[in-house]
């Protein structure tokens, strides 16, 4: 095939197009959870509980990657910290938000703690960890751990071109 004989007469043919531009479907709406629920799912390789938040639209992707690591990102983190007082000593948190990834932060806040120990009461002791976090801020030291971070993420992102290829197309499909 000739390449710039066949860009220019399909850009010719298909330059206009007399179709009605398609109506976008309304937006699903999110309804919150009207109720609690606890599953037991055997055969996990480790005992573990997760809950997630549905999650209002977020305007600053930057905000809900900063939440979500103050909140759950690794033993530093505000639940790890908590987990660790209340005697979960070989816990392990992890938080995503959004999950499943979207555009807008309209999905949920994911937040799965491990314990090799057992699980038992950890969804109570996380839960009450959770809502005691409703009432705190970020401290000083945090904001820096956390920002250093994401510097170190981004740094890592744009340094490498195919990270930074793999980043653009999960940017394009989201």
């Amino acid at each position: 095939i000739d390449l710039a004989s066949t860009k220019a007469t399909l850009s010719r043919v298909f330059a206009k197009t007399t179709l009605p531009a398609e109506p976008r479907p309304p937006a699903a709406l999110l309804r919150p959870i009207q109720s609690v629920r606890r599953s037991t799912v055997p055969g996990t390789r480790m005992p573990m509980v997760a809950f997630a938040w549905v999650l209002p639209e977020i305007q600053d992707p930057f905000v809900l990657e900063v939440a979500a690591r103050w909140f759950g990102d690794g033993p530093d983190s505000w639940l790890g910290r908590e987990l660790l007082a209340a005697g979960y000593k070989s816990c392990q948190v992890s938080c995503r938000a959004p999950w499943p990834p979207t555009i807008g932060g309209r999905s949920l806040m994911l937040v799965e703690v491990r314990d090799p120990a057992g699980s038992k009461g950890l969804a109570d002791a996380a839960l009450a960890a959770a809502s005691k976090a409703l009432k705190q801020t970020p401290s000083p030291a945090d904001m820096n751990r956390i920002t250093t971070s994401l510097q170190l993420a981004w740094t890592t992102l744009t340094a490498d071109p195919r990270w930074q290829a793999g980043e653009l197309a999960r940017a394009a499909l989201l």
